[in-house]
């Protein structure tokens, strides 16, 4: 009896350092293909959220040395005005997140019938690469301006985005299939106001004045923060058939700090059904 119970003694304590030395390279394909969340995220589970953050999986991937793309099945982060809201993909610098209260890269919001359509609810799903990201479009926003809140409805459709990391360059594809066809689309690219408010389109240089809203017609459309660390947005050809892209900033101390490069989208005039485009990170 001594003896087996020292063998099993024995294989116990392997099993426990071969866990113990395979840890950190979990963790690293982790960050790769977002498969498994991070340490302590969540459970990364696919499926429908409760919009209320249970379940905080978390999809990891490396971009370069200081920055990296962050996205949810929950509605985290929660702050801000869009506390409760689905959000696109998150930009980390150094392990921390300065999303403040956008929405992220790559958020639907849906303007129909004289109402405008957040998401409080996804399901997600990783593939190659990155992670495939479906919004139903289930609340409205109600209230007067700067003073709204969500209220949840029945879902206006639906619409798939699929993120696709490739180093520092994160390719966006969202779905316009499952929406009403009159309904106007806009897909947001935010990351916080208070950060990122300098502006470039490699021609000319501007900070972005605080409740602006223009549109912008530069091919590499750059936000960046006082250390040259940001993103651009590109202007792909679709936006001529009849969308456009805009520059905003608002940061306001009721919960407001956002500046982005938001697309407008008439989904009618995309024959294929699907807005293409590239977000690129800048900075080390």
């Amino acid at each position: 009896m001594m003896v087996g119970t020292g063998r099993d003694a024995v294989r116990a304590a392997i099993v426990l350092l071969a866990v113990v030395l395979l840890l950190p390279s979990m963790q690293y394909l982790s960050g790769l293909t977002g498969l498994f969340p991070a340490v302590g995220g969540g459970q990364g589970n696919t499926g429908a959220t409760d919009g209320q953050g249970a379940r905080r999986g978390q999809f990891n991937f490396p971009a370069t040395d200081n920055l990296s793309l962050r996205l949810y099945n929950s509605t985290a982060p929660g702050n801000g005005k869009l506390a409760g809201i689905q959000k696109g993909a998150v930009l980390v610098v150094k392990g921390t997140e300065t999303i403040g209260e956008g929405a992220g890269f790559g958020a639907p919001v849906l303007d129909w019938g004289g109402r405008t359509y957040f998401s409080k609810t996804a399901r997600t799903e990783p593939v190659e690469g990155g992670l495939s990201k479906t919004f139903r479009m289930d609340a409205v926003e109600v209230g007067p301006t700067h003073h709204t809140s969500f209220v949840p409805v029945d879902p206006a459709g639906e619409v798939a985005v699929i993120y696709t990391v490739n180093g520092s360059e994160l390719s966006i594809g969202v779905n316009l299939s499952r929406i009403p066809q009159n309904a106007t689309l806009m897909v947001l690219n935010e990351q916080a106001g208070s950060i990122y408010w300098y502006y470039t389109d490699l021609e000319s240089h501007d900070t972005v004045v605080d409740f602006s809203w223009k549109s912008v017609t530069g091919r590499y459309n750059c936000l960046l923060d006082s250390r040259g660390r940001g993103f651009w947005v590109d202007y792909p050809p679709d936006l001529r058939n009849g969308t456009a892209l805009y520059l905003g900033r608002e940061t306001r101390p009721a919960g407001f700090d956002w500046a982005g490069l938001d697309y407008r989208v008439e989904p009618a005039a995309f024959s294929g059904h699907e807005l293409s485009y590239t977000v690129r990170l800048l900075g080390g």
